[in-house]
C-alpha cells in the first residue's frame, strides 16, 4: 500500500514554478519540517501496522474498499486505515505547499530545489539531520549524496 506510490513524488512539470531555495532558505524551514515528517514517520509504522494486520488474514492492503466474504475484523482493520491514509495525504501536500519535494516517506527524506555552483541540483535532507548539509545531482537520488562545500553551509549559532 505505501510502496512506490508514497516512496517518492512526481517531479513538476516543466510548465510549474518551482521554489528554488538557499541552503539558508532550506534550513529556515526545517523547524516546521522536523514537525511534520516526525508525524508523517509515526503514520507510516501505524499504517504498516494495520497492514501487516490485514496481510495475516490474507487481505491485499491496497483495496480498503469492503469486500463480499471480509470478516468484521477485516472490515474494522480497513476503517481503521483509512484515517491515516488520508492524514497521511494531507500530510504530504502541506510539506509540498513549502516547495519540499517528498523523496522517501519510511526515511524521512526530502528534497528542495537548489542550485551549486550555478548548476540546478537537489538540496538533501532526512529527518533528524540538524541542517541541511547535502546535495546530489537532479538526474540521481540520495546514493549520489554529497557534503555541500564549506562556504555554502551557513554559520549556526550554539
Amino acid at each position: 500500500m505505501l510502496s512506490s506510490g508514497v516512496q517518492s513524488l512526481r517531479e513538476p512539470l516543466r510548465s510549474e514554478r518551482v521554489k528554488v531555495f538557499s541552503v539558508s532558505e532550506a534550513n529556515a524551514l526545517l523547524p516546521r519540517l522536523n514537525v511534520l515528517v516526525a508525524r508523517q514517520l509515526t503514520l507510516v509504522r501505524d499504517l504498516d501496522a494495520v497492514t501487516t494486520a490485514l496481510t495475516a488474514h490474507g487481505v491485499d492492503s491496497r483495496s480498503l474498499e469492503p469486500q463480499d466474504g471480509d470478516s468484521p475484523e477485516v472490515l474494522e482493520l480497513k476503517r481503521q486505515l483509512k484515517v491515516p491514509v488520508n492524514e497521511l495525504r494531507d500530510l504530504w501536500r502541506e510539506i509540498e505547499a513549502t516547495g519540499v519535494v517528498v523523496k522517501d516517506v519510511r526515511q524521512g527524506l526530502v528534497d528542495f530545489h537548489g542550485r551549486l555552483e550555478g548548476n540546478a541540483v537537489w538540496l538533501c535532507w532526512r529527518y533528524g539531520e540538524t541542517q541541511v548539509a547535502h546535495w546530489h545531482p537532479m538526474d540521481q537520488g540520495f546514493e549520489a549524496r554529497r557534503p555541500l562545500p564549506r562556504e555554502s553551509i551557513p554559520p549556526t549559532l550554539n
